[in-house]
Formats: C-alpha cells, structure tokens, sequence
C-alpha cells in the first residue's frame, strides 16, 4: 500500500485558531460549567485538556516571558495533588480504547485544582488571562488563602474585595463565581450592541454555553 503524504490531505477550510486560542476557550468553558455546577466529567476533561496545553507553553515558549505577580507568589502545596489528579483521570476519560471495561471512581472537587493550575500557567505563558480565569482565582484564593504566600503582593485582592461587596458574604463562593460571569457575559452583549467591539470584555470574555 502506498504511504501517503502531508499533502495528500484535503484542504482545510475555516478559519486560524492559536494554541492561545485554544486554551483560552477550553479554560472559560470549564470555568463556566464549574460555576454553574454542570456535567463534572466536561469540566475535568476541558480544564485538564486546557491545563496540558498551557503546561507545555510555560515551559517552552522564550518568547513570552511570565509577567504575573501571582506566579512568584503562590504557595507550592498544589503541585502534587495536580500531578495525581490530570494523570489519573484526565487518561482515564480521554482514552477509550485503553481499559474499556474499566472504572474509575472520580471526585469533581480534583477539578478545581486542575482549573486552578491551567489558570496559574496560563497567565505565565502569555502575562494575561481570560476574565473567566481571573475570577475563579478569586474563589480559589478566598477558599485557600494559603496559596497566596505571606507578604506576597495579591494580583486578585481587588476583585476579590468586589466580589464579597457583591455578594454581601466574608467568603466568595461558587455561586457567586456564577452571577459574576452572567454579569459579565450581560455587559459584553450592551457593549456589542453600542458598537464597543474593541472593549477587552468583547475580545475575551465567552458566552455561557448554549
């Protein structure tokens, strides 16, 4: 049988996306279908899939040096439990070939952590982040101040003082993640409709999924 070539391929049509892209999409949705507590295996698969992309850029990519405070400021406790949790059953729903008789006994908690790693590298591969991501940092340095280290500067302490005032609560919690994104999503449609479509919220921001 003849090998076939590259360009033996067909032509693709529709439009250029970037690793950038990609992972920004995959992030925001996650973030999204976490606050709104749906389908715990999309979220987990997306964060994961968002995370091992994010993951290869911090390390490789010279061209975009880190410029988030937030990277020298974290605490390291979370590294071994992301290693575990991406491993584990990020492979386990990615591959269906593998083991298909199998089971796997998944806590949607481990999500969160997955989440919060994918955000951690997204903001040192290109120094910005989907506001998405920014605001679940804010829950997740509420809910585990240790990961900001003592006497670090705070890049989200800002959003995250907004956040209680919006929420009348000492504590940022998962609903209120989910009315900040719907708000946001709501400001995004008024600035289109005005004609602001060069607005940051417009660019960045993703619409709830459908």
């Amino acid at each position: 049988m003849a090998r076939r070539n590259a360009s033996d391929q067909p032509e693709r049509t529709g439009y250029e996306i970037t690793k950038q892209d990609v992972a920004s999409s995959q992030l925001s949705t996650a973030v999204w279908l976490w606050a709104n507590d749906w389908d715990p295996v999309s979220v987990h698969v997306l964060a994961s899939a968002a995370a091992e992309v994010v993951g290869v850029l911090r390390r490789t990519n010279t061209e975009l040096p880190v410029q988030s405070e937030i990277l020298t400021s974290l605490a390291s406790e979370f590294d071994e439990r992301f290693e575990s949790y991406l491993r584990t059953s990020f492979n386990f729903m990615k591959h269906g070939a593998r083991d298909a008789a199998s089971t796997l006994r998944f806590n949607p908690n481990e999500s969160e952590w997955v989440i919060y790693h994918a955000c951690v590298d997204y903001l040192a591969a290109f120094g910005v982040a989907p506001p998405e991501a920014l605001l679940f940092l804010v829950y997740m340095t509420d809910e585990w101040p240790w990961l900001v280290r003592q006497g670090a500067t705070d890049p989200v302490r800002a959003l995250r003082e907004e956040a209680r005032r919006n929420a009348q609560a000492d504590k940022v919690g998962r609903p209120d993640v989910a009315r900040a994104l719907m708000n946001l999503h709501r400001f995004g449609s008024h600035l289109r409709e005005v004609g602001e479509h060069d607005h940051p919220l417009i660019r960045d921001a993703k619409s709830p999924p459908s």
